[in-house]
């Protein structure tokens, strides 16, 4: 049962009030007979079972601290509106609970001078009733939203799979095809051109070793399947080491293949094989592409990263040609004309390489004036009892 308190004024001395205001008032949880500044000046009605934000007495207290408002100011402007325009404003509120958030559904109107009645009516499990609807129809909605995200994304790896294997296969063919080709005119060669044949079938061999380990490689990435642990690596080091490697080739090619090196580069977080696998890869492509001129390979620190750039001053990269640069089995329009030897998997492995390191690749070029590849790698966060 409510409780009727006499405050600073009784119903029967305030203004005419609707009679609608005042069976509300009769039926509500609280009612307050409250002044322009928004504090109580009487209690009229309260249900014991609602939770206030102040202990009693609740005259001379603001109407935000009684009802504990999470918009105070909201409150007031209330007030002022029903005063304002003489007629009863209506509002719900959010008020902090016990349990959480509530909602009071309130009825303000003015009564005489400065002074409303401020009636005020628990709602919170009547908006939930009818919010239950909403939010069953929002879940379902978002739960077929993500079935249709996930087909779509089978659709694309079903669609993705059946160009891989087309790929591949084509891929294979032409070596495959050419080794048959040049074994059938060996066969009907003369003692002195038996070499050369040789020669070419030993080539497509090699050719094909090349495509089916980084088929397999790639494969490998994408699965997830890397046994090594990450350590900390020495960029350096291992850069120095993967450059030396490639010298006679460049000077083979007539290039210059020069290092620049940041001296006390901190340690990265990687896999070393793999680390080296990437150097090597853009190493390879640069001296590749660069028919004349130099290739040059740096490191930097930029605050928590490190960086590893490969520059070229070769045939560059066609604007057209540069969103597709990391699709597997991908070639360039330059690599057809010229004649370039590849498998179109060596930026496809560095690129999976680099995200399994949670690092990022950049690329920038113009036709006729080189490459810049760049990869950045997150510092290793180095564990003092084990020095790893």
């Amino acid at each position: 049962m409510g409780q009727r308190v006499s405050g600073s004024a009784a119903l029967r001395d305030l203004a005419p009030i609707p009679l609608e205001v005042l069976v509300a008032s009769s039926t509500s949880d609280l009612a307050l007979l409250v002044d322009g500044r928004a504090r109580c000046v009487g209690v009229i009605w309260r249900d014991p079972e609602l939770a206030l934000g102040c202990p009693e007495p609740l005259e001379g207290r603001a109407l935000a601290d009684i009802v504990a408002a999470r918009a105070p100011a909201e409150l007031c402007a209330e007030v002022r509106r029903a005063v304002g325009s003489g007629t009863p404003v209506r509002a719900e509120i959010a008020v902090r609970g016990a349990d959480g958030e509530r909602w009071l559904a309130i009825v303000v109107t003015p009564v005489g001078g400065d002074d409303v009645l401020w009636i005020a009516r628990d709602v919170t499990e009547v908006r939930a009733v009818a919010a239950a609807p909403r939010r069953a129809r929002t879940i379902e909605e978002n739960r077929r939203a993500e079935l249709e995200r996930a087909n779509a994304r089978l659709v694309e790896l079903d669609g993705l799979r059946s160009k891989f294997v087309s790929d591949v296969s084509h891929e294979l063919r032409a070596p495959v095809t050419n080794m048959l080709l040049t074994l059938s005119l060996l066969e009907r060669a003369e003692p002195g051109r038996a070499a050369h044949y040789v020669r070419v079938v030993r080539q497509q061999a090699a050719r094909l070793g090349t495509l089916i380990e980084d088929v397999l490689d790639l494969a490998r990435l994408e699965l997830g399947g890397e046994e090594a642990d990450f350590v900390a690596v020495d960029l350096n080091a291992l850069t120095e080491q993967v450059v030396s490697a490639h010298q006679p080739r460049a000077e083979a090619a007539g290039l210059v293949l020069a290092v620049d090196l940041e001296p006390g580069l901190p340690a990265v977080r990687a896999l070393p094989g793999r680390l080296s696998q990437v150097v090597a890869n853009l190493v390879s492509n640069a001296l590749q592409y660069t028919p004349l001129g130099t290739v040059c390979v740096r490191t930097r620190q930029d605050g928590r990263r490190v960086g590893l750039e490969v520059e070229d001053t070769g045939i560059g990269i066609a604007p057209d040609d540069r969103p597709r640069l990391f699709e597997r089995f991908f070639r360039g329009r330059h690599d057809a004309g010229a004649e370039i030897p590849g498998t179109g998997l060596g930026l496809a492995i560095v690129e999976e390489i680099v995200a399994l390191h949670q690092g990022k690749i950049e690329v920038e070029s113009e036709p006729g004036e080189g490459s810049t590849f760049r990869v950045w790698l997150p510092l290793a966060q180095v564990d003092r009892a084990s020095g790893r």
